[in-house]
């Protein structure tokens, strides 16, 4: 059962079967080895827009009915933020940059400002979000709010896992941008499976996996950062040995209900 947000979900992704969970599904049941092999259900509890106390909440309302043996929390670096979803934090100042351009008769009329402005307010853009995103996690009290929630929502989630003895684990997906050796979210990447290093769970960052990659060619398109099919793909090829492994793991639990 996988927990998650828009990037969870497939948010810009037509094809269905494309999304990472699908994909993951497919890997899984033509792996040798694998408890269940040939009959392994991915189910995709991905929510556009939530955070993990919907994560929590959509866990206590439906995991019973699924019984699930593995519980994945997919963890955008989004969700530990009270910062808008993707589209919702870029509207605003994109509309507000090409209003000024609009006004600017140098910018409608001389081609090399035009150029050089439009980089300008690219950067500007990246690093309104990577202040955004840094705060949140290392701010103070008000700007990690978020943070602490999410913390404690991920504790019950692992809780209601183990009281049910499924195994729990946590993907850190990373905002694809700048996907280089000084990648601007790193520390929070660290900080994330920190976290779940010292509370014992598993933890499985994609970030190497797109190191070194277009962060543009992995978008779903030019204005629109979600994975799209290629980046969902990587996706699901790099947590593979993770997911394998937590299955193995619960396979080998005994019953504590």
């Amino acid at each position: 059962f996988i927990l998650g947000d828009s990037f969870t979900w497939g948010w810009g992704v037509d094809n269905e079967e494309a999304v990472f969970p699908k994909q993951l599904e497919a890997m899984l049941n033509r792996e040798p080895g694998i408890p269940g092999a040939g009959s392994v259900e991915v189910l995709n509890g991905g929510v556009p827009g939530s955070l993990t106390g919907q994560w929590l909440e959509l866990l206590e309302k439906h995991g019973d009915d699924f019984n699930p043996d593995v519980v994945l929390a997919v963890f955008f670096l989004r969700d530990g933020t009270n910062v808008k979803s993707i589209d919702d934090f870029f509207d605003p100042i994109r509309k507000n940059i090409v209003e000024r351009n609009r006004a600017s008769l140098l910018y409608r009329h001389v081609r090399v400002f035009r150029l050089a402005k439009d980089y300008v307010d690219r950067m500007l853009v990246a690093t309104a979000y990577s202040r955004s995103i840094n705060r949140a996690y290392f701010g103070n009290t008000k700007q990690t709010a978020e943070w602490q929630r999410a913390q404690r929502n991920l504790l019950l989630i692992r809780q209601y896992a183990e009281s049910r003895s499924a195994a729990m684990g946590l993907i850190i997906f990373p905002v694809l941008v700048e996907l280089n050796e000084s990648y601007p979210f790193k520390r929070v990447c660290n900080t994330i499976a920190d976290f779940a290093r010292e509370n014992d769970i598993p933890v499985h960052s994609l970030l190497p996996a797109f190191l070194g990659m277009n962060g543009s060619d992995l978008w779903v398109s030019a204005y629109d950062q979600h994975p799209n099919e290629k980046a969902h793909r990587i996706a699901a090829e790099s947590m593979l040995p993770f997911v394998r492994a937590l299955l193995k793991q619960a396979d080998t639990k005994p019953f504590s209900g």
